[in-house]
């Protein structure tokens, strides 16, 4: 008698809870706060990110670009982890790091940077710009891949040694497998 009580108790209980459930689910709450606010806020503007995609793309691969702090890009001829010529972005614009190229680039500024116009369908393997034409930027990213150092492992920069900080030493590994799901057919060494 102990056992079908309790299984009867089991099946009201499990009832009254889908019930209120139910109940609850085709009852409106009405806050006035929220009911003032309007269903389309003025002034509504919806970012074109693909235009602002495409736009970032031709004023950062711009080596021939002046201005204050232009160009943002440079020719990297370091050739420390491949025998070939890569390049450069500042991480940030202005300040006095911006004064240095070479190695100094930071691979998840340039990554990004890669990964943004592949997202909006320009072709990073092929691509011509002032003063280049068909540079393969995607596979100029394999200057990352620390053979020196001997890690073996993309990192940051072009010398650098694992174990120093998470962010640095998985997002350029996470980057680099977004931007070859872009381009798949990019051989790197």
């Amino acid at each position: 008698r102990k056992d079908i009580l309790s299984s009867e108790m089991r099946k009201i209980w499990i009832q009254w809870i889908i019930n209120i459930c139910c109940v609850a689910a085709q009852q409106q709450i009405n806050f006035t706060a929220i009911d003032a606010m309007p269903n389309i806020p003025t002034p509504w503007n919806i970012l074109d990110w693909d235009s602002m995609s495409v736009n970032y793309d031709t004023m950062v691969f711009n080596p021939t670009a002046s201005g204050q702090y232009l160009p943002l890009m440079w020719w990297d001829d370091s050739h420390i982890n491949f025998d070939q010529t890569g390049f450069g972005l500042f991480t940030y614009v202005g300040g006095n790091g911006q004064q240095s190229h070479g190695a100094s680039a930071e691979a998840i500024s340039i990554m990004n940077a890669v990964l943004s116009g592949g997202m909006v369908g320009i072709n990073q393997t092929q691509k011509s710009g002032p003063g280049f034409t068909n540079v393969d930027f995607v596979h100029m990213l394999q200057n990352y891949f620390n053979v020196a150092t001997k890690q073996n492992v993309f990192l940051n920069n072009q010398v650098s040694e694992a174990g120093g900080s998470f962010w640095y030493d998985i997002l350029p590994n996470i980057y680099i497998a977004s931007i070859l799901s872009y381009f798949p057919d990019d051989q790197m060494a």
